[in-house]
């Protein structure tokens, strides 16, 4: 296809130099979320595509320098046919029709950019798998099918990248490869999470790790640890804790797996050699058990000042 003839009014050609000279002096980057541009660094920053003096973009011209083009592409190692890219610019049109522009390849080529009649500095982002190869590659008009007659598209901030997998979402059971890598894929973006990574089976006295744990596939106790149920009758030798009917719970100690027998609910003998003890303990806990030793504290004579006369009676120790 020939070469698109960039033809402008003296007044027109005089602003494209402007915009052009401001582009190279500002080094801001337009791709979004900071990818690295592989636009051409020799290629034009802005391109006015008008149709003037009778000379007629028909569709499939070529809008960039497709030697330029295909030179820098060739060297990145990136644009390879089924990778995912993305074409980024901002545009202008005071045509009176949608106009179509994009890259030849495939059935209908590929990063296919529609440019609305009477655009105003409208940013349009396309993604895309890249369908031809460097030695093929061509930026061109597309559509409409018949002669371009009238109005004029600016395109500008160009960015031309192969798409990053940095924002690309794995699935739960997957995380990201790392940093500089390229692509749209679970396959190109995301690796398995191991358990050996991801979790740690605690506590030990509920959860152990599954006899593959070093080479399993897993990120959470349900697909890495086995869980260990408590046993049944764990506590009916305790006589701090009780052992709960129809326990599901996980553990292997008391505390996981049965329920307290606190002091609150125990009678102390009716004599005068036991009294009830505190509720509570001194930090703060409730005193547990269920026998005389744990709930109830002992009567010593020595708080005994009943005996009269002192004389006759002494205090049992």
């Amino acid at each position: 296809m020939k070469l698109l003839q960039l033809t402008a009014v003296p007044a027109l050609l005089t602003s494209a130099v402007k915009v052009r000279k401001s582009a190279q002096q500002d080094e801001a980057n337009p791709c979004p979320n900071n990818l690295e541009n592989r636009f051409p660094s020799d290629l034009e920053k802005t391109y006015h595509m008008v149709q003037e003096d009778g000379q007629a973009m028909n569709p499939l011209d070529s809008v960039w320098d497709q030697e330029k083009l295909r030179v820098a592409l060739e060297k990145d190692s990136e644009w390879k046919v089924g990778m995912p890219w993305i074409l980024q610019a901002t545009f202008s049109s005071d045509s009176k029709v949608d106009r179509t522009f994009g890259f030849a390849g495939g059935d209908g080529g590929f990063l296919i950019v529609t440019v609305p009649a009477g655009a105003q500095n409208k940013t349009i982002k396309v993604d895309d798998y890249v369908l031809a190869s460097a030695e093929h590659a061509e930026f061109q008009y597309r559509e409409p099918s018949d002669v371009w007659t009238s109005g004029e598209v600016t395109m500008t901030d160009i960015c031309l990248a192969p798409r990053s997998c940095d924002n690309f979402e794995c699935p739960e059971e997957m995380k990201p490869k790392g940093v500089g890598i390229f692509g749209s894929s679970i396959q190109r973006c995301c690796v398995d999470r191991m358990c050996k990574d991801e979790v740690k089976c605690e506590p030990s006295t509920k959860y152990e790790n599954w006899p593959d744990f070093e080479t399993k596939k897993g990120f959470d106790e349900a697909s890495c640890c086995v869980p260990k149920i408590c046993p049944a009758n764990l506590c009916e030798n305790e006589t701090k804790w009780a052992d709960k009917i129809d326990n599901g719970d996980l553990g292997t100690t008391p505390e996981e797996c049965c329920e307290p027998k606190e002091c609150a609910s125990f009678k102390c003998p009716d004599d005068a050699e036991w009294k009830k003890a505190s509720r509570f303990l001194g930090d703060g806990s409730a005193r547990l058990g269920s026998t005389i030793e744990e709930c109830c504290e002992p009567v010593y004579c020595s708080a005994f000042s009943g005996c009269v006369p002192e004389n006759e009676y002494g205090l049992r120790a």
